[in-house]
């Protein structure tokens, strides 16, 4: 359920799951990279963004319907850079100090135009639509054994990084960008950002033939 373009191939393709690292200020090419991300109307580019806003969004559109036409000019911009692709938030998200909601712009690392980690059913052996602490719809999915022996390797290294966050995406969204602190050894995958709980459970359903 996610598409990754690249212009060298710049074609879509489709995974079920997909996990990437999150490109933050703390890699050495972000503000070079971020500082040329070309305007648009309707978008708010990382440069012109208040500095208290987190460090792994690189820009804010204000609706729905710029997203599209925005994302036409950052894929030409992204074509010249290997192994990096934009994605939107799925959600819209109060911004302080502005009127109504906003959908924040990620920079997601590739490794030749694949995610770090991706989860096709065969990988999965539950995935429950349940609730959070706060209340919120997710779906705890528990990876089968080869599938959490790769998803552990890859929170360790993340875990050791100076960037520790990763990007859960669903058909070029970003569902949930979770901070590993340490690595997750368990299995265990939790996906939120969803508008109520039917919408969990169409996408277990749709991605994961799970109910």
């Amino acid at each position: 359920f996610f598409h990754t373009s690249d212009q060298s191939s710049h074609t879509s393709q489709t995974y079920a799951l997909a996990a990437f690292e999150l490109c933050t200020n703390a890699d050495p090419f972000f503000l070079p990279f971020v500082s040329k991300i070309p305007q648009a109307e309707g978008f708010t580019p990382y440069y012109k963004m208040d500095p208290g806003f987190p460090s792994f969004v690189v820009g804010l559109a204000e609706s729905e319907a710029v997203k599209a036409p925005i994302m036409n000019k950052l894929e030409q911009y992204a074509a010249s850079f290997e192994n990096l692709q934009f994605a939107w938030a799925k959600n819209s998200v109060k911004v302080p100090g502005k009127e109504g909601n906003y959908y924040p712009l990620f920079l997601l690392k590739t490794n030749k135009n694949t995610p770090a980690f991706q989860v096709n059913p065969a990988d999965i052996n539950t995935a429950e639509v349940t609730t959070n602490n706060q209340g919120k719809n997710i779906i705890d999915i528990q990876l089968n054994k080869a599938s959490a022996k790769t998803w552990g390797e890859l929170t360790s290294i993340v875990s050791n990084q100076k960037n520790q966050y990763l990007a859960l995406v669903i058909d070029n969204e970003v569902y949930n960008a979770p901070f590993v602190k340490s690595p997750i050894l368990s299995g265990r995958l939790i996906l939120s950002g969803f508008d109520d709980e039917d919408s969990a459970r169409a996408t277990a359903i749709r991605l994961f033939n799970k109910e």
